[in-house]
């Protein structure tokens, strides 16, 4: 199986984003993270931003790059890697938890999901840079007010993109042509259900061998993995977060039984969920 890292991304003091610069993210990142660039997931919106110097993005199957004063945009729970293509580089990338957004947008929804469409975040790219840029500024201040600055911002970048977000839900797209089905859409939504490739293969009327092919030619990944690493990024949430049975936890993010997420988790994590969370708990009396 194709190895995928969770990124967790912790939050503290009330903060709505963490912020990484490229010029310390060695002192940023935790001690036991590789900064070599990796494929790996979160459960957060990612900016990914560039001051000076270009970087080249692999999101999904597709690979793009930005420039001077440009970021590119990562929805929650897409498979990613960014790496630097010219030296000296600057730059910073901001994540916001999908939970933080969960807040304000769709609360009252039992499992919100939100994807915000590529072309609203170009419609406003102006305007969110700007904000991006103010937010990279008030996280390398020691002001106490800056706190409130950034979180403006954050709020600001979303009441932006969600006013104006044209994304179609995936019953309204055509699923009769190739080009515009909704696959990793519809997988984001439902990854938490018993869902399988025959399943998916199904709603979107192919048979399942045909559907694998195609998956993989459009995204790059293979079906199960990309199925498992969602499942796995929520689950791993649940254990940072909740005090909820393992049995619980892989129900909740829709393995086929707590073995199967065991397994799972231990074979991309070398861990078992049991120790990740131990961990997890101990990280936290640390720092309390």
């Amino acid at each position: 199986m194709e190895v995928i890292e969770y990124e967790p991304i912790n939050l503290y003091d009330g903060r709505f984003c963490k912020v990484f610069h490229s010029d310390i993210i060695e002192m940023e990142k935790p001690k036991n993270t590789n900064v070599v660039p990796h494929f790996h997931w979160h459960n957060s919106f990612e900016f990914n931003c560039s001051i000076n110097g270009s970087l080249k993005c692999d999101v999904d199957s597709s690979v793009c790059y930005i420039h001077d004063y440009d970021f590119l945009f990562v929805n929650p729970n897409v498979i990613h890697k960014s790496q630097e293509i010219t030296k000296p580089f600057l730059g910073f990338a901001v994540l916001v938890p999908a939970t933080i957004i969960h807040q304000f947008f769709n609360r009252n929804e039992k499992n919100p999901s939100i994807v915000i469409d590529p072309a609203v975040v170009d419609e406003n790219r102006s305007k969110v840079m700007d904000l991006l840029m103010n937010i990279c500024s008030y996280s390398r201040s020691d002001d106490p007010a800056a706190l409130l600055g950034m979180n403006a911002c954050v709020l600001q970048i979303f009441y932006l993109l969600l006013s104006g977000n044209s994304t179609q839900s995936e019953q309204n797209k055509d699923p009769g042509s190739e080009d515009s089905m909704p696959f990793t859409e519809y997988i984001s939504i439902h990854y938490k259900e018993h869902i399988t490739l025959d399943s998916v293969a199904e709603h979107f009327g192919f048979s399942p061998a045909y559907f694998s092919r195609i998956f993989t030619k459009k995204t790059g990944r293979n079906f199960s993995v990309y199925l498992s690493s969602l499942r796995l990024n929520h689950a791993t949430h649940l254990l940072e977060n909740t005090a909820s049975s393992i049995a619980d936890i892989a129900e909740e993010s829709g393995f086929s039984s707590s073995r199967a997420f065991v397994d799972m988790f231990k074979k991309v994590n070398e861990i078992t969920p049991k120790q990740y969370r131990d961990k997890c708990n101990e990280n936290q009396k640390t720092e309390d």
